[in-house]
């Protein structure tokens, strides 16, 4: 396996793993009681709070991509560029990440605003379903980004990738018929259930918009990802 697809899969893994990881306690939160100022104790319902969590893990990036300019710098100055390194092929003054020229900062602004929007949307709705079937659902990305890959990226797909996504939208149809039919316990009525995957679904629709925009905007206006990250975590904060 090369380095890069090992890579990859190692960027997978970790986003699944992790990802359920924050699907849990999430859920595990909404769980949790506590007594209010009132004296009264409360479940902790505070999907807004969950997303202004998210969103200041995502400014921490910019910590991160201050320390890859840094040494990007250094390196620069003391004229040491490994062999396969990408800044080989880049002047010397040129080293470092010229986004701040491509990039105006506003442009950070729309996909912040939709992942408030979706995070949000998908916090509310894990109120009223399953960590389980929240997760599932979740896979809808994949069929929405891939529609608006080929709508505005002009992408094209082959039969494998048709094929992936109508299995995905098949096993969303099953995961959320089960979801209704089981009735968990402290999810509320079908109708509430419903509701739950619905603002779900339109989350991940919102971050799938999200999605598109980043791709955009890494591959034309030059942008590192730590940065983009970062400064998304700000505007949302800000917001």
């Amino acid at each position: 396996m090369s380095a890069s697809k090992a890579s990859a899969a190692f960027l997978i893994v970790g986003m699944l793993l992790f990802g359920t990881i924050n699907t849990v306690m999430s859920k595990l939160q909404n769980s949790s009681w506590s007594v209010g100022i009132d004296g009264i104790p409360k479940p902790f319902s505070k999907p807004w709070f969950q997303t202004l969590v998210m969103f200041s893990g995502e400014a921490l990036c910019l910590a991160f991509f201050g320390i890859q300019q840094w040494r990007a710098k250094r390196r620069a100055d003391s004229g040491v560029i490994n062999e396969g390194d990408p800044l080989l092929s880049m002047p010397k003054d040129d080293v470092l990440q010229d986004s701040g020229k491509k990039a105006n900062l506003l442009v950070f602004w729309g996909p912040a605003a939709l992942d408030l929007v979706g995070t949000t949307l998908g916090n509310i709705g894990l109120l009223w379903t399953v960590a389980s079937v929240y997760q599932m659902l979740r896979g809808s990305v994949i069929i929405f980004t891939g529609i608006l890959s080929v709508l505005f990226l002009k992408r094209r797909l082959n039969i494998n990738n048709y094929t992936g996504m109508s299995i995905t939208a098949g096993g969303i149809v099953l995961v959320g018929l089960s979801s209704m039919l089981a009735k968990p316990a402290g999810s509320g009525g079908s109708h509430l259930v419903l509701l739950g995957d619905a603002l779900v679904v339109a989350g991940i629709l919102c971050n799938a918009i999200q999605m598109v925009i980043e791709e955009v905007l890494l591959k034309t206006r030059s942008v590192p990802p730590p940065q983009l990250v970062g400064m998304e975590g700000i505007f949302g904060m800000l917001m």
